[in-house]
């Protein structure tokens, strides 16, 4: 990489939430433990395929950026709606019953803990780990329940 490349992507990393040059960031004004406000959605970007579905609510999300952007999401939607988004996310994909793809992985425990980002996925929980020759990566678990889907999301960029 020639240093003036090198420079322009240090400018990025470190532009501000304000800044023309916001690179990678969402700069969500919530605070990470409370529920997504609606003016804040908008900012939500995916470094893969799909976006943010309209009907997810009690949205949740973290980032951590520096030059490699890491985002956490939680939401609810209806369970054919959440099943249609996994499967956009994951490009021919597939969930597994009871297979926790955060564990071990940089999609783990968040630090510093979230209370809508759970330590140990439920049993009943479908998941996998999403990977793509692109320098990017992530993870995605459903947990549907009474036509309700919980969808944990979480996917890097480096």
């Amino acid at each position: 990489m020639s240093r003036r490349a090198a420079a322009a992507l240090a400018l990025l990393a470190l532009a501000g939430c304000d800044s023309p040059l916001d690179f990678c960031r969402a700069c969500i004004r919530t605070p990470p433990a409370d529920e997504v406000a609606d003016a804040d959605r908008a900012r939500i970007r995916f470094t893969g395929p799909g976006t943010l579905p309209a009907d997810a609510r009690h949205l949740h999300y973290y980032e951590q950026c520096g030059v490699d952007c890491r985002h956490w999401m939680r939401f609810e939607l209806p369970e054919a709606e959440a099943r249609r988004f996994a499967a956009t996310v994951l490009g021919g994909g597939t969930l597994r019953p009871g297979r926790d793809p955060f564990d071990g992985s940089a999609g783990g425990p968040l630090s510093p803990p979230m209370p809508w980002w759970p330590a140990h996925l439920p049993t009943d929980a479908e998941g996998t780990k999403i990977e793509t020759q692109e320098a990017r990566g992530g993870a995605l678990v459903l947990r549907a329940e009474k036509g309700l889907a919980t969808v944990w999301f979480f996917e890097f960029d480096m």
